[in-house]
């Protein structure tokens, strides 16, 4: 089974685990879950972080000759909470 097949399986099970209203569904769905899990060897937080994927944007958000200095600000404070690189670069405007 491909990895997106078993993560989207784990999920699937997490979800009606959180979601459902009957407490043998939510138990059973939970075990499942751990036990696809432990035989794919993967966490929980393993499932939830498959869903980060990567982005970029188009560049700063006015006609300034440079990065703002906000911006390296921010960028340096989701690097750090979140774990990720930030890579800043482009065309010069002349």
């Amino acid at each position: 089974m491909s990895n997106e097949k078993y993560l989207a399986r784990i999920k699937k099970l997490l979800r009606l685990a959180k979601g459902t209203s009957s407490p043998e569904e939510a138990m059973n769905a939970m075990a499942k879950a751990q036990a696809y899990m432990r035989k794919y060897g993967v966490s929980e937080s393993d499932v939830e972080l498959s869903e980060v994927r990567e982005a970029a944007s188009t560049g700063a958000p006015s006609d300034a000759r440079s990065v703002p200095r906000y911006m390296h600000g921010l960028c340096t404070l989701v690097c750090r909470a979140f774990g990720v690189e930030c890579y800043i670069g482009g065309r010069w405007r002349s």
